[in-house]
């Protein structure tokens, strides 16, 4: 009975105090603060300028400029074809030749030209180079007309530059054709030179063959005459050493 009372007593505080313990807080917590965003370290402003370039180096080259565009035509300027497969006159209005080519210099200026004199239907015909400031341009007939002060056989007896090209080409080829040759020589020479040195190489190493092939048999001579010797000087000893055994023993017993 003692037992059921106790029990009963130890239940109840262990009820009680759990009723005593408070509730958990169901209170909505404050949310937690964003970490700021990490700013960038500054830079700081220098005021101090830029260092020299190296000494040596090479300044950058500038930029080609832009090509222009012209709104109107240089004035006094003519067109090639007022002069390019044009008829050149003399004074006396004689037809003296044609202009077959306009040579320009490397700045574009205009320095010579070429005419066409002589021949018939272009058979027998020459090249004359004549300065381009010996032309004379006028007008006949709202046309544009060449005058040149000169003949037509001062024309024909000008050197003809077709000859004179001919004759550059001849001798570029010639020059080209003995620099060939002059390469071949010198090839041929150079396989000549190479095969005499193989040979020489060769001679040294069969000198050198013959010279260690002597050097060997003159050692192994020497290597014999010495054995020779040897085994006579051991042959005399031998010979001596029984005559010496023979004479020593008793008169009666030889």
């Amino acid at each position: 009975m003692k037992l059921l009372a106790s029990t009963a007593a130890l239940m109840l505080l262990v009820s009680s105090s759990v009723i005593a313990q408070p509730a958990p807080s169901t209170a909505p917590q404050p949310a937690p603060a964003k970490p700021e965003a990490a700013q960038p370290p500054s830079i700081p402003e220098t005021s101090q300028p830029m260092p020299p370039a190296p000494e040596g180096a090479q300044p950058t080259s500038p930029a080609p400029e832009a090509a222009q565009i012209l709104a109107t035509l240089p004035s006094d300027s003519v067109t090639v074809t007022e002069y390019y497969k044009q008829n050149v006159y003399d004074p006396s209005d004689n037809k003296i030749g044609e202009i077959t080519d306009v040579l320009l210099d490397k700045e574009g200026r205009v320095t010579a030209v070429i005419l066409a004199v002589g021949g018939f239907l272009g058979l027998g015909e020459k090249d004359v180079a004549v300065p381009f400031k010996a032309l004379r341009m006028t007008q006949k007939s709202d046309k544009p007309y060449l005058v040149m002060n000169t003949t037509k056989d001062a024309l024909e007896a000008a050197e003809d530059m077709k000859a004179a090209k001919k004759q550059a080409a001849d001798l570029k080829a010639a020059e080209e054709k003995k620099a060939a040759d002059l390469k071949a020589t010198e090839a041929k020479r150079a396989e000549q030179r190479a095969v005499e040195a193989k040979r020489a190489a060769e001679d040294t190493k069969t000198a050198e063959d013959r010279k260690a092939t002597d050097a060997a048999l003159k050692e192994q001579r020497a290597d014999e005459d010495r054995k020779i010797a040897e085994d006579r000087k051991a042959a005399d000893a031998a010979l001596k050493e029984k005559r010496a055994d023979e004479d020593g023993k008793p008169a009666e017993a030889k």
